[in-house]
């Protein structure tokens, strides 16, 4: 039975069952991921005694590791519609398009992330904790400013609205093909830039791969970057637009 009303009690039950469904995997996934780098830092603290380095390499492997598993359950989250099995069960949910594209966008977004950062800045206590008890510790690892939060989620917004657009689009393998997709579009792009940059532009130090453009100067960085933020917030939300007409044809 389908139905075309919203309702946000539907919402919290669909996001109940996608959490009954999705629980025991996210917790596998990041309790290895999050063992397999603490073991590895824990390795590397004993063996460099230089703490400072080693929660900054924690720091980042986390990062990199959570953004990676981020976009692998981002591009599942309509596994359901590639099995036979299941998509008969999700196809005929008793929710509207909507609600179930909504449901998916929330539960591998904002719920994903908020559980991977109590985790990662858990994590980062935890070692540094161990390394104030075995080393002399002169700095705190403190609290993320909110403009370094702010900068996490914008990130990881603009990745995860890629490869949920992927998640809708493809039938297999969504995400390997979604990366196949943004290394294509990468090597198209560096090469229409070389071209027009030596066809419009002097070129210096080429054999050193030193792009200098001369006569070019950027008299404010700071609207450039706004710019591109733009840019990008603008590719995202189209992204989960046509995510979500691509997921109605699917279900059509």
């Amino acid at each position: 039975m389908k139905t075309n009303d919203f309702s946000l009690k539907r919402i919290k039950l669909l996001i109940h069952r996608q959490w009954v469904l999705s629980a025991k995997s996210w917790r596998i996934a990041m309790i290895a991921a999050t063992g397999i780098n603490f073991a590895i830092s824990l390795l590397i603290l004993f063996t460099t005694q230089n703490p400072a380095n080693t929660l900054q390499s924690f720091k980042v492997s986390m990062l990199i590791t959570f953004s990676i598993m981020g976009a692998v359950f981002a591009s599942e989250a309509f596994k359901e519609l590639q099995e036979p099995n299941t998509s008969v069960t999700f196809l005929t949910l008793p929710a509207s398009i909507f609600e179930k594209f909504l449901t998916a966008w929330l539960f591998t977004f904002p719920v994903y992330l908020i559980l991977s950062y109590i985790v990662y800045r858990f994590s980062i206590v935890l070692l540094y904790v161990i390394a104030k008890s075995f080393f002399v510790v002169d700095f705190s690892v403190g609290s993320e400013s909110w403009s370094s939060i702010g900068t996490l989620f914008f990130v990881g917004f603009i990745v995860h609205a890629v490869f949920f657009l992927g998640a809708s689009w493809f039938k297999k393998l969504s995400f390997f093909k979604t990366l196949l997709v943004l290394f294509s579009i990468s090597m198209l792009h560096n090469l229409w830039l070389y071209i027009w940059g030596r066809l419009l532009l002097p070129v210096n130090d080429l054999a050193e791969k030193e792009f200098a453009f001369n006569g070019i100067v950027i008299s404010n960085p700071e609207s450039i970057v706004w710019g591109l933020k733009i840019f990008m917030l603008v590719v995202a939300i189209m992204c989960l637009i046509t995510a979500y007409f691509k997921l109605k044809e699917r279900e059509g």
